[in-house]
């Protein structure tokens, strides 16, 4: 049986092979995230990433979803992140700085702060910044390309 990190890596092969592109996977396991990272190193990453990463956001939700109907079991899923060129690593490392500086502001007027509208990965990440936090919450909220996250001190 394959498993759902070797299932990931073919998806994506296969995906990106229709490209016509030339494109190496490497898998990182990233524990300052707590998951996986498929990182594909390529030279032609504009046409990958797109428009504020709006390319690679599709990319990652068509990998999830077909990586969600072949896994059903939910509970013991990984968390992934389809990276380019380290595009989404220097991204999130942006997110998390935002992050960390909307909380000191919350701290500071002892109120909630809303960040921008953030895609489903980038909101994955400032929940899990602040999980084990006893001085700040995080709740989402809105609908598709408008959900953000507010940090509550």
């Amino acid at each position: 049986m394959i498993t759902e990190i070797d299932f990931i890596k073919k998806t994506i092969d296969v995906i990106l092979d229709k490209f016509e592109i030339e494109f190496e996977i490497e898998i990182i396991k990233d524990e300052d995230i707590n998951a996986t990272r498929f990182l594909v190193k390529t030279n032609e990453p504009r046409l990958l990433i797109g428009y504020k990463g709006y390319n690679l956001v599709a990319l990652s939700h068509i990998v999830k979803r077909i990586t969600d109907k072949e896994f059903n079991d939910k509970e013991n899923r990984i968390y992934f992140i389809l990276d380019i060129n380290n595009y989404q690593r220097d991204r999130i490392n942006e997110v998390k700085t935002n992050a960390h500086m909307l909380a000191q502001r919350a701290k500071y007027f002892k109120s909630s702060v809303d960040m921008t509208p953030l895609p489903p990965n980038e909101r994955m990440v400032v929940h899990s910044l602040f999980s084990d936090s006893k001085d700040f919450q995080t709740t989402s909220s809105g609908y598709g390309s408008e959900r953000r996250i507010t940090i509550k001190y």
